[in-house]
């Protein structure tokens, strides 16, 4: 079993790829389009349900209020079934980055290829980058008004 931070990295880079592919469009998400992350999606589809589905539920639920309160997404819409999303100018100027690197390719480019070919390590890797980045841009605002 992966890590709580593993997890929430798998996770955090599958929603911001899909909001990255859709921007400035909201999405609309569900959570059963995100919990198979969280998942060892290759048990049987009645082995996934209970526990392991409600824990998954439930980690997919405090991602998006961590996202929210953390300023990288915006909530338009919600309700126990789906919400509107899109990302903040925070988001999508984390996304935007282009380290050097990369050789060109945006964090978000870059982000949505991995998630698109299923590669989790990379999806991981990237969005630490991502979250560092805009917790970065957080702590420099703050300290400009202080």
């Amino acid at each position: 079993m992966a890590t709580n931070i593993k997890q929430f990295d798998a996770l955090v880079g599958k929603i911001f790829a899909d909001l990255y592919e859709s921007f400035p469009i909201e999405l609309v998400m569900q959570p059963e389009n995100y919990i198979s992350v969280l998942l060892d999606v290759s048990k049987p589809e009645e082995e996934l349900l209970g526990v392991a589905m409600l824990d998954a539920i439930s980690f997919y639920e405090a991602t998006h209020r961590w996202l929210r309160k953390a300023g990288f997404i915006e909530v338009l819409s919600s309700n126990s079934e789906e919400s509107r999303v899109v990302l903040t100018a925070k988001g999508l100027e984390a996304l935007k980055l282009m380290p050097d690197s990369l050789g060109g390719d945006s964090l978000g480019d870059r982000l949505s290829q991995a998630a698109r070919e299923g590669v989790v390590d990379q999806v991981r890797v990237l969005t630490g980058q991502v979250l560092g980045f805009g917790v970065r841009m957080g702590t420099e605002m703050i300290s400009k008004v202080m």
